[in-house]
């Protein structure tokens, strides 16, 4: 049965990425900021790799790529309510360095959806008005964040019984998964 929650995990979060309004398309990051200070936000699934590994977009001029950069330990929440299924990951957080990988990735973003990583003024400054925010034409700042997973904590509620289960990567290649007490 452990393998099937493993296997219900990895369809969940792929379909995350693929099936629009799928409740694992977003999920909660927190990272530790200044102080010691947890920092939680939303953030948008954009891969699953098949060792778990999750992939995010973002400006490089967030708060989290500071606190990432000053802790790269992050934990995820995904809640899934059609199924009562809530995944906390642990994990580590990298800042993709190769600028030929990011520049892949952004040609492929809606020019739309460009928008959000160009704009003049850096995410969280103070503004007058949120109708007048000025974009670059020729300039980004999007980069991408990889959660290198390490532990998963299972936690589905069943009218009759929860079941919850943790996992753990060991040995870089292989999840090992065990049941525990709800």
């Amino acid at each position: 049965m452990i393998p099937d929650i493993l296997e219900i995990i990895k369809t969940e979060l792929t379909k995350g990425t693929t099936v629009e309004g799928h409740p694992f398309r977003l999920c909660a990051m927190a990272t530790v900021g200044i102080n010691h200070t947890a920092r939680i936000r939303t953030v948008v699934l954009r891969d699953v790799d098949e060792n778990l590994n999750l992939t995010f977009y973002t400006d490089k001029r967030t708060k989290k790529i500071t606190h990432i950069r000053e802790n790269k330990n992050v934990s995820l929440l995904f809640y899934h309510p059609g199924i009562r299924t809530q995944l906390r990951i642990e994990g580590f957080a990298m800042i993709e360095e190769n600028e030929s990988v990011i520049q892949d990735l952004w040609s492929k973003i809606h020019k739309d959806a460009q928008k959000d990583y160009t704009s003049a003024e850096a995410p969280g400054t103070k503004i007058g008005d949120p109708d007048f925010i000025t974009h670059l034409e020729d300039e980004h700042y999007f980069t991408v964040i990889r959660v290198l997973s390490q532990k998963i904590d299972y936690f589905e509620l069943k009218p009759k019984k929860h079941v919850r289960a943790a996992f753990s990567f060991e040995d870089g290649y292989k999840w090992n998964g065990t049941f525990l007490v709800p």
